[in-house]
């Protein structure tokens, strides 16, 4: 799975946040969203939920609408699932810390 990962300059352990992508894709708003949370304080990781439709983005509000019902919900929360215990492992933030 793909995901776009923004995080300050520092060694120190940070808290994290999931951005969560809109129907269009993991677009450069949201990649632009994680690197605001960043630069905040915080680990900020948005996962491609459409990975497993070969990393899709539209503009097109019928072809996203498709996009999201193609995507099962399973899939979703495993990537979800996946995220965490990617965090989980990431050396600079720290588990007590996610939203």
């Amino acid at each position: 799975m793909k995901a776009f990962v923004a995080a300050p300059q520092t060694r120190e352990k940070l808290p994290a946040v999931i951005v969560v992508q809109e129907w269009w894709g993991l677009t450069d708003h949201i990649k632009d969203i994680a690197r605001r949370y960043a630069a905040e304080g915080y680990v900020a990781i948005a996962p491609d939920l459409y990975s497993r439709l070969g990393h899709a983005l539209t503009t097109d509000a019928g072809e996203a609408g498709k996009l999201m019902n193609t995507l099962k919900q399973e899939d979703g929360l495993a990537d979800l699932n996946a995220t965490v215990a990617y965090l989980n492992q990431f050396q600079r933030s720290t588990q007590r810390r996610l939203a």
